[in-house]
């Protein structure tokens, strides 16, 4: 695995877990400026207006997307990569017990949407590519 592939899964892993262990009434106010600063003025162009928790919600399935994303494309292994989405799904909502914010069910699930997609994503990518490795080869 080259060095770049692991500082970003690092920087990753890392934003993640910080964002865990920040208290809950300061990230529901960074949410909610997010919500009202940056998204809701581009959704509301089109008759839209997103509440702050669904805004939340999917930035945990994001978060592990690209995790996922990023450790598919370092290891090669899209199924890999998924475990390790998976596992770190559970080892962030058990820190956010020990942090005291709580940990929810639901929010493991969406993480784990997010590793899913990204899994998806990663396979379909490499898959592709190695298609097109092997048309060159013929």
């Amino acid at each position: 695995m080259k060095k770049r592939w692991i500082i970003l899964i690092v920087i990753c892993i890392g934003f993640i877990l910080i964002q865990s262990m920040i208290p809950e009434s300061k990230s529901a106010h960074e949410s909610l400026w997010f919500t009202s600063h940056v998204i809701n003025p581009i959704l509301s162009r089109f008759g839209i207006v997103a509440d702050k928790d669904i805004v939340r919600k999917i930035a945990h399935a994001v978060e592990f997307c690209v995790l996922t994303l990023i450790i598919s494309a370092s290891w090669k292994k899209p199924v890999r990569a998924f475990y390790a989405g998976f596992t770190l799904a559970f080892l962030d909502e058990s820190l956010q017990v020990i942090t005291g914010r709580g940990a929810l069910v639901t929010d493991i699930w969406i993480d784990l949407i997010g590793v899913g997609i990204g899994t998806l994503i990663g396979w379909i990518v490499l898959s592709s590519i190695k298609k097109t490795g092997d048309n060159k080869s013929v």
